[in-house]
């Protein structure tokens, strides 16, 4: 099973090489997530992570508040795929229409994607309908499960009843929950929380000794003065040193570069190796279970 993490910075992927050149993530880039640095990822350091793969920014179009970003249309996305596609392991369907109904749309994207030459994944936002088995039909062996409104495990559940007995991989867009992952043969899935958790203050630890198959902690540093429900306080948490000693040991990082002048690069190395380690207990869990998510 993969974790696929979303949009990393460049420069924090040469720290972690540097530092455990053993760690190879699986990198999601996004068209609708500019980086000067594409080529970097693609090209130059392309040995750094393992599997690398592309998404059109369909999320961002909807989403995004930059008007430059929103007005994305799918024939840019085309000559985009002109100049980064071979680079890629493979590439994401420009699945604008979030809607339900927006089935045929979305398939008209992908027919004049691939008429370009440009083979695409179809990005599922029906799971009840038809739609899956369409793709099934036209020869798809991977297929990935769009976003929508208070999409929940048994819905994902539902649309792998189809896909799992045909052999056809699944990519879950944005859902890393256990929830999800742990329980049903998700071939991959993406993470952008890694970074969500850095831009508040906040960093990952897997604490062995909780008993519940999720044993996530999720700690806030001092520089954040707001901790939700269920997360611990860095600071004053009762295994700090714990904590300590495995990033020290792991990272090489003391606790006071956490809170120094580049401490979101050295938060992100925490983020980065929490996924990395995840992936790897999500791999297992599945193995426990026979899936064929390898």
């Amino acid at each position: 099973m993969k974790i696929f993490q979303s949009s990393p910075n460049l420069r924090t992927l040469l720290e972690l090489h540097k530092r455990r050149p053993d760690v190879k993530l699986n990198l999601l880039l996004s068209f609708g997530v500019p980086t000067s640095d594409l080529m970097g990822f693609m090209d130059r350091y392309r040995h750094l992570s393992n599997w690398l793969i592309y998404d059109s920014g369909a999320y961002s179009i909807n989403f995004a508040q930059n008007p430059k970003i929103k007005d994305l249309t799918v024939d840019d996305y085309i000559v985009q795929l002109s100049l980064v596609h071979k680079y890629f392991d493979f590439c994401f369907n420009f699945d604008s229409d979030f809607r339900e109904q927006g089935v045929g749309n979305n398939a008209l994207m992908q027919m004049k994607i691939e008429t370009a030459g440009y083979p695409v994944i179809p990005v599922v936002h029906d799971y009840y309908g038809d739609e899956i088995q369409s793709f099934i039909d036209g020869g798809h062996e991977t297929i990935a499960l769009g976003s929508f409104k208070n999409r929940s495990p048994d819905d994902v559940k539902h649309a792998l009843k189809t896909t799992y007995p045909a052999g056809i991989k699944v990519h879950l867009f944005g859902k890393v929950g256990l929830r999800y992952i742990a329980h049903l043969p998700v071939w991959s899935c993406d993470a952008s929380s890694w970074a969500q958790y850095v831009k508040f203050g906040r960093i990952l630890f897997w604490d062995t000794d909780k008993p519940t198959i999720d044993k996530t902690v999720c700690l806030v540093l001092s520089d954040f003065d707001e901790c939700k429900e269920g997360e611990q306080y860095f600071e004053t948490y009762m295994k700090r040193d714990v904590v300590e000693k495995y990033i020290f040991d792991n990272l090489g990082i003391k606790y006071m570069q956490l809170m120094g002048y580049r401490k979101e690069m050295y938060r992100s190395l925490v983020n980065h190796l929490f996924y990395w380690n995840l992936e790897k207990y999500v791999t297992g869990l599945h193995h426990e279970k026979e899936f064929q998510t390898d």
